[in-house]
């Protein structure tokens, strides 16, 4: 809210205004799907709407694709020059200081804020693109099938009174775990 105001109030870094808390939320968009989906879950069952199944999946690739795009990778690029006008502008007196400090602080912890969140997204398609090989890597792949029986392996085992619709679509009660930001159907679980 500080930033904001002072890029209006005091003509302050506008340039890097626009990025920072513009181009940079382009992402967020998307998010507001995916969590909207995780929220519904009912809405992602492709037999009620095999539309809305796509619109989700779309929604958290194209999420994941320019948070590590915008936020991972674009995002140091320009701080740097943000912290290289900043500190030219401290150095020559120019005004401001207190001001350009508190943002020079606050990009610090932001962009420490960017690479803890890209390393969770790296995580989860990790995951997902290579769930299939998790015996490979030491852990066991657990998967529903159709009649709700857990799999892991070879080996099968009934989960009594749930239903594979139950795990994929979120009917489980509100005491058992909720999947992650980028949702149960984009991980395995991993044992």
């Amino acid at each position: 809210m500080i930033r904001p105001f002072w890029s209006y109030h005091d003509n302050l870094l506008q340039y890097y205004s626009i990025f920072f808390f513009g181009v940079s939320e382009v992402s967020s968009v998307f998010l507001t799907f995916v969590e909207f989906f995780k929220e519904f879950p009912r809405l992602r069952n492709p037999a009620i709407n095999p539309y809305l199944t796509q619109v989700n999946e779309i929604s958290r690739i194209m999420f994941a694709a320019l948070f590590i795009s915008i936020r991972v990778v674009y995002w140091p690029y320009i701080s740097m020059q943000f912290w290289g006008d900043s500190l030219d502008a401290l150095s020559r007196g120019r005004g401001y200081s207190f001001q350009l400090i508190f943002t020079m602080m606050a990009n610090i912890g932001l962009t420490l804020l960017q690479f803890h969140w890209g390393s969770m997204i790296v995580r989860q398609i990790h995951r997902k693109l290579f769930s299939a090989s998790g015996a490979s890597e030491g852990g066991e792949s657990i998967a529903i099938d159709i009649e709700g029986n857990a799999t892991t392996g070879d080996e099968t085992t009934t989960t009594p009174g749930k239903s594979a619709e139950d795990y994929k679509y979120g009917t489980m009660s509100s005491d058992e775990p909720r999947s992650s930001a980028l949702g149960g159907s984009l991980l395995k679980s991993a044992v």
